[in-house]
Order: C-alpha cells, then structure tokens, then sequence
C-alpha cells in the first residue's frame, strides 16, 4: 500500500507510479476552497481509496486510468453545486467530476 499526497509545487495530486501487479493505494487530498484541482491516478492496476473531498466554491477532477479502480470513503453532500454521480464528498457551491482516461 501506498500513501500519494500532493506532487511537487502545485496543489494537484498526481500518481504517476505503474505496477506490474494489483496496488492499494490511499490518496490524501486538501480541503479545495476557490479554485480548480485535478488529482490524477494514472496506474490501470491501481486500487484508488480516497477520503471524501472538500470542495467548497471550486472545482475538482478526478481522472482515473480506464483500468483503475476507484471508491470513495465518507459521506456524499451536495450545495448549490454539481457532482458526479456517485460518491464524489462534499460539494459546496461548485462542481466535483470523475474521468476516465480510456484514450
């Protein structure tokens, strides 16, 4: 299992690692507050858990490799903004949007 925590300078959250087998891998995230976020998870044996986002009058991307696989731990709130379907955290006055990269 591994931790992925922000990389480098800016406030996105990257994963870049690719492994041969299946991996656990838990992803820590800030609280969003104005301003836009993309967390890309980029390895197709990924095994993603991620605690609910806060994002509050922002946006926030999710783009997963097409393989990966991807759960949401926490509670599912949505106001005055838009979210993905399914888990995506909480969403105050902006959006929360899931991808996957099968391109």
């Amino acid at each position: 299992m591994r931790l992925q925590s922000p990389h480098g300078s800016s406030d996105d959250t990257i994963d870049d690692t690719r492994t041969a087998a299946p991996e656990l891998v838990y992803v820590r995230t800030g609280v969003n507050v104005a301003g836009g976020s993309v967390v890309q998870l980029n390895n197709p044996n990924g095994w993603y858990c991620m605690r609910s986002a806060v994002n509050v009058m922002g946006g926030l991307t999710i783009r997963l490799a097409c393989e990966a696989t991807f759960a949401m731990l926490g509670d599912d709130t949505t106001v005055l903004g838009n979210g993905a379907d399914g888990d995506t955290g909480i969403t105050v006055m902006g959006g929360t949007q899931v991808e996957r990269d099968c391109g």
